[in-house]
């Protein structure tokens, strides 16, 4: 029985090659990195997925498309057993409105549900914002639901604004199925700040609005190097911690092991943001306000430093009842901390 009742993602890095080389790339992704996983194993996982009731599949990287062939071949078989896919990528391809066309004929042919893009100045570096014009143009020609992730700085020159403009130039920046979001570019450095316009990264005064993090134990990672991960992990091919399985392991063996993480659920259930607000209170010298804008990085930040591990190990258990009130808003389950899991946790912070 799984503690999350919400429909789980099965993410698949096919490889972590990418066309681009962004600073801070959450994935480690470069033109020179060259891992990947077997086509065999994608669709062994894509199998399980379904028989575990996923909701979806999201082919991402890396840039998932440098593996055409086998990403037909993935979300053929995803649809032909009844699996919803999802594909995000950069759109290097769609150097012409009709070479997009022809990529995303072939997509919809093999049944791809979703697609989501991803631009902003790290990688209009490396793939021009013309490209991701064409392929939003014609994603929308072909009826798909659109999501464009723009990444968000104080200082940057692509913003949301530059993409709807550039889409109103082609009468689609009204389009309903079109959807322009902006999400901090984070550091990998848990210590490191970045600069974002005000009110992205809270302070002791606002954390209480900050939720947590719907990834974590929701979406399960099959990485470029074989690793899965339990979460969509910015920095997770940095944290061992957040690493559950390889190819040789089930993703029902990988579910089993993260819901006995008390950690885990404590970042899903009460968010990187306020376990940092929350140690802080119990170490002064814990500095983190106005620090995060992005969530990742605060997990990052919660796994890296000694100080926050040795608040949890001794305070921990204060959190338990706001975790055990989740769980039982989540799906009623509340003996899962009172009983299996405090003992877990025991031996978890024991270990930290």
């Amino acid at each position: 029985m799984s503690l999350i009742k919400h429909k789980k993602s099965l993410s698949l890095m096919l490889t972590y090659q990418c066309t681009a080389e962004c600073t801070d790339c959450g994935t480690g992704s470069s033109p020179r990195v060259k891992e990947q996983i077997p086509l065999e194993d994608a669709i062994k996982f894509i199998n399980e997925a379904r028989e575990r009731d996923f909701g979806v599949v999201v082919f991402t990287g890396g840039e998932a498309t440098l593996r055409w062939k086998d990403l037909l071949r993935g979300i053929s078989h995803a649809t032909s057993i009844g699996l919803p896919s999802r594909l995000v990528t950069n759109a290097h391809w769609a150097t012409s409105l009709d070479v997009a066309r022809g990529r995303i004929a072939a997509l919809q042919r093999a049944g791809l549900k979703e697609l989501n893009y991803s631009t902003g100045d790290e990688h209009a570096r490396f793939i021009p914002i013309e490209r991701v014009i064409n392929a939003s143009q014609v994603a929308l020609e072909f009826g798909y639901r659109l999501s464009i992730m723009v990444e968000s700085r104080q200082i940057r020159t692509v913003t949301r604004d530059t993409v709807m403009s550039l889409l109103a130039e082609r009468g689609m920046a009204d389009h309903p199925m079109l959807s322009i979001v902006e999400s901090p570019w984070m550091p990998l450095d848990p210590h490191r700040v970045e600069s974002y316009r005000e009110g992205t990264s809270p302070d002791a005064d606002h954390v209480h609005l900050r939720k947590g993090c719907d990834s974590v134990l929701s979406t399960y990672t099959v990485q470029g190097d074989g690793r899965i991960g339990a979460c969509c992990g910015l920095g997770m091919r940095y944290l061992s911690e957040l690493n559950v399985g390889d190819l040789g392991t089930t993703l029902q063996a990988c579910i089993e092991k993260s819901e006995k993480d008390i950690l885990k659920l404590l970042v899903r259930f009460i968010g990187p943001m306020r376990i940092l607000d929350w140690a802080g209170r119990k170490n002064p010298q814990i500095q983190w306000e106005g620090m995060y804008g992005h969530h990742c990085q605060a997990c990052i930040r919660i796994y890296r430093d000694p100080a926050v591990a040795e608040v949890l190990k001794a305070h921990y258990i204060e959190l338990l009842p706001e975790l055990k009130d989740a769980l039982y808003l989540e799906n009623r389950y509340v003996e899962a901390v009172t009983t299996q899991h405090v003992a877990a946790a025991q031996k978890i912070v024991h270990e930290m």
